[in-house]
């Protein structure tokens, strides 16, 4: 029951500050401000913080100052009909006496970013700044890869102290029972919403485009197989106020 609640906090966080940076990217676009560094969220008595992408333009800067420099380098994309597949190359780099730089090492941060958005209504449209959304988060991504695990203590806990942070209290999400038949493709649906699993963060954990494809490699699997496998892997990095703040990795839009 513990693990299952912790599942189910993270999940939620996670969707929540990925959304939230969604946010930030249009505003960044706009030419704003943007203040938000850290966001601090309590879900069923649980705090989980994470850096916004705000907050890793932010902590690359103090990086720079302390005489390194962590760079995009390159990025590729692929389309497909639901989604745009993103992958940033992104280094970092120790800045010399001489002002000559050497590559420490490099990272691939990647994203995958829905074409559309679910309205309240349940209602799916067109995102028109999708392309712009998953190209930035897969470059936050890398670059949040880079970023030293003390740094980014340091840096949450100074950000805080300077009100850049957005907080908020989200209502626990319980699981609730199962009305459709056990292993049905309808419960396997159910199970993921009681959970806080949205479909793309269920397929980012097994690796696949498609639930289609897994059941295509897994021949004689059902629903409730590709359950626990899904459930096994686990959530992405986010963390308790106790670990080092992670960022969130790839989710979006709940079923």
């Amino acid at each position: 029951m513990a693990e299952e609640k912790k599942e189910l906090a993270t999940g939620q966080a996670f969707s929540l500050m990925d959304r939230l940076d969604d946010e930030l990217i249009l505003a960044e676009l706009k030419g704003e401000i943007l203040e938000a560094y850290v966001y601090d969220f309590e879900v069923a008595g649980r705090q989980v913080r994470g850096l916004s992408k705000a907050g890793i333009d932010a902590a690359c800067a103090e990086v720079a100052r302390r005489g390194e420099a962590i760079r995009e380098l390159e990025i590729e994309w692929e389309i497909t009909e639901e989604a745009g597949l993103f992958a940033v190359k992104a280094a970092r780099f120790a800045i010399m006496e001489d002002g000559t730089e050497r590559q420490l090492d490099a990272v691939i941060g990647t994203k995958r970013q829905p074409k559309t958005l679910t309205l309240r209504t349940g209602e799916s449209v067109e995102d028109p700044f999708w392309f712009e959304k998953g190209s930035a988060k897969a470059g936050r991504n890398a670059r949040r890869r880079l970023l030293p695990e003390k740094l980014i203590v340091e840096l949450v806990k100074a950000y805080i102290d300077e009100g850049k942070v957005k907080r908020k209290t989200l209502p626990p999400k319980r699981p609730r029972g199962n009305k459709y038949p056990e292993g049905s493709a309808q419960w396997f649906v159910e199970e993921l919403k009681s959970r806080g699993i949205t479909k793309v963060e269920a397929l980012r954990r097994i690796g696949y485009d498609t639930f289609a494809q897994w059941f295509k490699l897994n021949a004689g699997k059902g629903h409730k197989e590709l359950l626990q496998e899904i459930l096994a892997i686990g959530g992405g990095p986010a963390t308790e106020v106790a670990e080092p703040p992670l960022m969130p990795g790839p989710e979006d839009i709940p079923y």
